[in-house]
């Protein structure tokens, strides 16, 4: 009986399940962009610098995970309620096409990595920076082009294993690293927005964010290597 059911419910269950987790990540998505439109988030981002850099433009990026991953699942569910009609049909070769065309352009994650790799150095010149701190419509474009990262990030898990995620992971600590690094002895602000007390304070913090990402790494690949 169980066997029976699964085989007559189960692709519609999942199918189901797919279709709701993808509403459910896409309501989060948009909850968390609206947050970080509020009057708070705002003024917490013109009073710190490493607010603005770390948490917030992180978030950005995880709208555009959530965004981008649940309209995946809701596509993937609707190809399988609705493969026998037009639409299941049409929305199996958009979403073919464009599996086809991020295995093909990016097949080893170069132009993703390097796209991902354009904005952050951009928007972290001081200059780009401060005009999109000062211009609204810069820094609309500077928070867009984040939540784009997010996106690119989800297509870069479909042609990277889960090694080469985790190199890649230490190569950004790295960078973060030594560019904190350089903001803690800055002599005077380069954000000129910002303080010089806030350029340590975001300095230390991207310094030391190498710690966690090394300790994830070494657990990964030690597990890896004992399998």
């Amino acid at each position: 009986m169980v066997v029976l059911f699964n085989l007559v419910f189960g692709q519609r269950i999942n199918d189901n399940h797919r279709f709701l987790s993808g509403i459910i990540r896409i309501i989060l998505g948009i909850f968390l962009a609206v947050i970080l439109m509020t009057n708070t988030i705002e003024f917490l981002e013109e009073m710190s610098l490493a607010f603005h850099m770390l948490p917030e433009h992180i978030a950005y990026i995880l709208v555009g995970g959530l965004t981008s991953s649940g309209i995946e699942k809701i596509v993937i569910g609707s190809i399988n309620r609705f493969r026998v009609k037009r639409s299941g049909v049409l929305l199996a070769k958009v979403y073919s096409t464009f599996s086809r065309l991020n295995i093909t352009v990016n097949s080893k994650g170069f132009v993703g990595i390097a796209l991902i790799s354009i904005v952050l150095v951009y928007w972290h010149i001081p200059e780009n920076f401060t005009m999109g701190v000062l211009n609204n419509s810069l820094h609309f474009q500077m928070h867009f082009s984040f939540i784009l990262i997010g996106g690119i990030l989800l297509s870069l898990t479909k042609v990277l294993s889960k090694f080469r995620l985790v190199i890649l992971l230490i190569a950004i600590g790295k960078v973060m690293t030594l560019y904190g690094f350089y903001l803690s002895t800055v002599a005077s602000p380069i954000y000129v927005t910002y303080s010089l007390a806030q350029h340590g304070v975001v300095g230390l913090i991207m310094s030391a964010s190498m710690i966690p990402v090394i300790a994830v790494s070494v657990i990964y690949l030690v597990r890896r290597i004992m399998r």
